[in-house]
This record gives structure tokens, C-alpha cells and sequence, in this order.
């Protein structure tokens, strides 16, 4: 009798060890699967939250709200500005007694011409790329939340290398807390690798050699109500006071 019931327990413990098994197997092939469920529907019902030409306009909003106050003196001075899509600042820098002003732009190239030197000049361009790396540019302003951005890590190491030493940059990203960041995070996941919290961007810039100065954070508010047609208003009430973007505020030592 005692011998019926050890074999009935042996063959029990393995099967529990082979549906174990069969389980390490599933999640380790299929890591999303293992994350929390919760998580993932919410991912998902962010990822479907707003068209991209919301996005656009939302973070077109928040990108002027953080940056315009920002921008240091430019007096003769060469300001370099990386933007997905048409160029937001590289006119304005002419406009502030730049010497020169390039504004090199990825993803959605919206065929503006080379441009002038009272208008400032385009160029478009494949990221991780920049090809502008010998030290050249007094200010940087790189807008980099875009579902276009790759390997940020390697683009914040050629933006280093492109300032002059006592150079400034502002480096734009989606905020790391924010939900239209987690409906985008899987493809973040797949183009670089991920910045998780803003120590994240402390430790980025030391290897680097950039010192971040100042974070801004910009959330969506009451003024940009307008950027969300009538179909997504239910959208907007989900995003309203959330942060959407982060600025990292960064200058280059000279030593």
C-alpha cells in the first residue's frame, strides 16, 4: 500500500515539475507575457489613446512651453537644432544674432529647402547619425520624443561630441513616468536601450562628459484641450496632468 502511494506521488511531482518547466519555457520566450497583465491592457489602451497628428500637436505645445525660455544667448554663436519633421527654432536662432544656425532633421522630412543663412539651414538626416561631430556647435537642441528615435544613447554621445567645451544643450524625450510613454514602450524596447527613471539621464550625461544643469518636466493641461479633436476628448481627460515630456538641460565643461 505504502509503495502504491510513493509511486502516485512521484508521478504527481513530475508533473508538477514539467507544467513548471513548460511555464519558464513560455515566459522566458515571451518576456511581455511575464510582466504584469494589468500593465499590459493599460499599455494597450494608451497605445490606441491618440492619433499621431494629436501627438504632434500635443508635443509641439509642450516642446514651445519648455523650451522658449530656455534657449541661452546666441550672439554670434552656432546654434545646431534636431527635430523629427520641420524645423521649430532654427529661424529663431538666426533671429537671436546667431552666426549660424543648421537644423538637421529625421523621421518625417517635410522637403524644405537647404535654407539660407538668415533662415538657418536643413539637412536631413538617418538617426542614430548626426554627422556633425568635431566640436562645432555652441547650443544644441535635440527633440527626441519621437516614435522615430533610435539608440538615444549613441545620439547623446555624438550631441556631446558636436558642442564646443562650455557648450549647452537641451535634449528633449518623452517623460519616463508619463502614459503616452508606456503606450510607445514596447517599440522603445526594441530601438534602444530604455531610460527607466531620470538618474537614467544623470549617469548618461557623466559617461558622456555633459553636466546636467536642470530637468524640466511639461505636463498636459487645460491649454492644450485645443490639439484633441472632438473624438478624443475622452483621450485628453486621461492625459490632462500627466507629464509628457522631460528636457535635460546639460552643458559641456571646457576642462
Amino acid at each position: 500500500m505504502l509503495g502504491v502511494l510513493e509511486n502516485k506521488l512521484r508521478r504527481l511531482m513530475q508533473q508538477i515539475a514539467a507544467l513548471i518547466e513548460k511555464c519558464i519555457h513560455y515566459f522566458n520566450n515571451d518576456p511581455l507575457q511575464s510582466s504584469n497583465f494589468n500593465d499590459k491592457d493599460e499599455s494597450q489602451s494608451y497605445g490606441a489613446m491618440i492619433t499621431p497628428k494629436t501627438m504632434q500637436l500635443v508635443l509641439h505645445q509642450c516642446v514651445q512651453k519648455m523650451v522658449d525660455e530656455s534657449i541661452p544667448k546666441l550672439t554670434h554663436k552656432y546654434a545646431l537644432e534636431i527635430t523629427d519633421g520641420k524645423s521649430m527654432y532654427a529661424h529663431r536662432f538666426m533671429a537671436g544674432q546667431a552666426d549660424f544656425a543648421l537644423c538637421m532633421e529625421y523621421g518625417t522630412y517635410d522637403g524644405q529647402s537647404i535654407g539660407d543663412h538668415v533662415n538657418g539651414y536643413h539637412a536631413f538626416i538617418q538617426l542614430p547619425d548626426i554627422a556633425c561631430t568635431n566640436h562645432s556647435f555652441d547650443y544644441v537642441l535635440a527633440k527626441l520624443a519621437s516614435v522615430h528615435q533610435c539608440h538615444f544613447q549613441r545620439i547623446v554621445s555624438q550631441i556631446a561630441s558636436a558642442l564646443k567645451p562650455g557648450g549647452q544643450a537641451m535634449i528633449v524625450d518623452f517623460h519616463p513616468f508619463g502614459k503616452y510613454r508606456k503606450s510607445i514602450q514596447d517599440h522603445l524596447k526594441r530601438v534602444r536601450s530604455d531610460i527607466r527613471c531620470f538618474e537614467d539621464y544623470y549617469q548618461l550625461c557623466r559617461e558622456n562628459n555633459l553636466r546636467v544643469m536642470q530637468i524640466h518636466e511639461q505636463f498636459v493641461d487645460e491649454q492644450m484641450r485645443s490639439c484633441f479633436p472632438k473624438e478624443e476628448i475622452s483621450q485628453y481627460r486621461q492625459l490632462k496632468n500627466t507629464p509628457f515630456i522631460v528636457g535635460i538641460s546639460v552643458f559641456k565643461p571646457k576642462k
